[in-house]
């Protein structure tokens, strides 16, 4: 296991890390990026003021006498420092794009290396070491995640602004030396951390968005599922020939409707509706002009039913079904009445009947339910009143007394 881990550090560090070919891993990388170098900009924002009003108050001591000409070189340094971070902060305002973003990240980091080398060079007269450098690579190889050369184009500049700066402003050899000693392993440590930090992104981002899209594949099954279950449900409860509700549907719906009305005490109709004289009708024109009579008729009863909640359904044979919530007799026989017009209004020729068109009879039956057993009943009643439309003649609408 030790074994394990320690190979594991060995190739996030020696290794290269994984290449990002997936534009939208690189894109959530380079984003984030951006925001940890706002909140270090940030940062150095504040500080710098706390600098120059302490460069400012110690400018009058003794021992620094002697280094009156390096001091306004390093308040210039801080305020360019400030403004650098200012500026950075008002041109990543909102969501920038994902090359301003990788430009702004990459232009901000190496300026930043780039500062901290030369504000290092600059102090040597009056504090021999390179710790602001140190500090700098730390804090931007922590924050920024480089891939590849990129972390070399960063951090190199600023090692070799510094490497030449302490050849000439450092006279003490074994300073220098040590100086640039520290300043090397300091940049190479800052890129190796870099692109280590680099692997770990590219994985933690990859995982996510792999993880995001999987997800929206399963949201996506899960909706054609549910729109294959719909169909399927509706090819269970829709009559073939008509393309209206089927009998199972209708006696579902009569039961449903007759409970929801007897909760609230409200009324609700029940209509049959039959063909005249369908069988003849069949025999002589045969089956297919069957189908499309009763696909006409399906149609015209269903464009009768003017609310949203009537429903029309093929009972069986010829016969149709229809329920009418909240709907009194007057109401329900007005209903069957436009429904009886509009099927002889579609004029289907008819050589066997009185009127040579296809008309239909209808019984209505309503009432206050008083449960899901009152739609069987309803039922009963207007397929009675049914009986006696097509027994006093047909073409006509019978209700219960």
């Amino acid at each position: 296991m030790v074994g394990e881990n320690i190979r594991s550090a060995v190739r996030l560090f020696v290794l290269p890390p994984p290449s990002a070919d997936d534009v939208e891993v690189r894109a959530a990388v380079e984003a984030s990026d951006l925001r940890r170098v706002r909140v270090l900009a940030g940062f150095v924002a504040l500080l710098m003021p706390v600098f120059v009003a302490f460069d400012a108050m110690v400018a009058g001591l003794p021992e620094l006498q002697g280094a009156t000409d390096v001091l306004p070189r390093m308040l210039v340094q801080r305020g360019l420092v400030f403004a650098i971070a200012v500026t950075l902060l008002v041109l990543s305002r909102g969501t920038p794009p994902p090359r301003r973003s990788r430009t702004l990240v990459l232009a901000s980091s190496t300026t930043g290396v780039l500062a901290a080398a030369v504000f290092a060079v600059t102090v040597q007269r009056v504090r021999p070491d390179i710790a602001a450098f140190l500090l700098a690579a730390v804090a931007i190889a922590a924050t920024v995640r480089l891939r590849g050369r990129v972390a070399f184009l960063v951090f190199l500049p600023g090692w070799a602004v510094l490497v030449a700066g302490l050849y000439l402003y450092q006279p003490d050899p074994v300073l220098r030396s040590l100086h640039v000693a520290s300043g090397t392993v300091g940049a190479l440590l800052s890129i190796l951390v870099s692109r280590m930090l680099w692997a770990g992104a590219v994985r933690e981002e990859g995982a996510r968005i792999r993880l995001e899209r999987r997800q929206q594949e399963l949201m996506a099954s899960n909706r054609e599922l549910g729109r294959e279950t719909e169909k399927l449900r509706r090819l269970t409860f829709l009559d073939a020939t008509t393309g209206i509700p089927n009998r199972r549907y209708f006696d579902e719906a009569i039961e449903r409707e007759a409970s929801r009305a007897g909760r609230e005490r409200q009324p609700v109709a029940v209509l049959m509706a039959d063909i005249d004289h369908f069988k003849p009708y069949n025999d002589s024109l045969g089956h297919q002009a069957g189908d499309t009579c009763l696909s006409r008729v399906a149609a015209a009863l269903a464009g009768a039913a003017l609310r949203p909640g009537d429903l029309v359904a093929r009972f069986g044979g010829e016969e149709f079904a229809v329920v009418l919530p909240d709907t009194t007799l007057t109401g329900a026989r007005i209903v069957a009445e436009r429904m009886r017009r509009a099927v002889e209004g579609l004029a289907i020729r008819h050589p066997g009947a009185d009127r040579a068109v296809v008309t239909i009879s209808l019984g209505v039956a309503a009432g206050v339910a008083s449960g899901p057993d009152s739609g069987p009943a309803l039922v009963s009643a207007a397929d009675a009143a049914l009986y006696r439309a097509k027994s006093a003649g047909r073409n006509r609408v019978e209700s219960t007394a």
